[in-house]
């Protein structure tokens, strides 16, 4: 399967902090990601451009293993020079052929969206009694522990990576409903997700599940239709 065509909409004025990468490895391999900073530690920006440069300037990626392995890196890297005052998250989306792996460090989602259906392809890292703390970082030292999907890919499939300015605000069924579904291209998705988080931040309107309000935040969306 090819690779398909993207777009992304990347508002990164809040802070400062998010990322995001695409990378092409073959006519028929790819890699897409997208990073979060932690913004309390006042170093978030230069650890997601840490991350996304260790998987940029890789000679070789060929399996979600090396995606693991680089990632492991840039913890080392981001620990030894900031002491877990630079941290990030990760998000990294490898397409091989018509296999489609999902390897996931902290709370940036990635969705599927298929025949009208929303999956959730990654596991987020969050402390279920306080939204707003991660459980895991690439920056904080410690050993990582990785979440893995794969799934064999399908003509029409699209997929999302999300940084959590967009995701705390907009419900996957609605990122489907008013963004994804009926869009020619990726290009028209972007321009409506932008569209809804204008009017979603006009109405002070977030997810009843998560803030309530809007969350003012960097807003960093991958969009790929296949």
């Amino acid at each position: 399967m090819e690779n398909g065509t993207y777009a992304v909409y990347f508002a990164n004025g809040r802070h400062g902090d998010d990322n995001y990468l695409t990378k092409v490895l073959s006519p028929h391999s790819i890699l897409d990601a997208v990073f979060d900073g932690v913004s309390s530690g006042g170093k978030g920006g230069m650890a997601s451009t840490l991350a996304k440069h260790r998987l940029r300037d890789a000679s070789r990626i060929e399996g979600p293993e090396d995606v693991e392995r680089l990632l492991e890196k840039a913890n080392d890297a981001l620990f030894k020079k900031f002491s877990r005052r630079a941290l990030t998250t990760a998000t990294v989306a490898l397409k091989i052929g018509n296999q489609f792996y999902v390897v996931n460090v902290g709370d940036s989602p990635a969705y599927l969206f298929r025949d009208g259906r929303v999956e959730e392809l990654t596991t987020l890292d969050k402390d279920r009694y306080s939204l707003a703390s991660l459980t895991q970082t690439v920056g904080d030292g410690g050993e990582l522990t990785y979440h893995r999907k794969q799934i064999t890919l399908k003509p029409g499939d699209r997929l999302v990576l999300a940084t959590d300015g967009v995701t705390d605000n907009i419900y996957p069924d609605e990122l489907y409903g008013s963004v994804i579904k009926d869009a020619g291209n990726p290009e028209e998705a972007v321009g409506r997700l932008e569209k809804l988080l204008k009017e979603k931040r006009k109405r002070n309107e977030g997810r009843e599940d998560f803030f309530k309000e809007f969350k003012n935040d960097d807003q960093t969306a991958l969009i790929r239709f296949f």
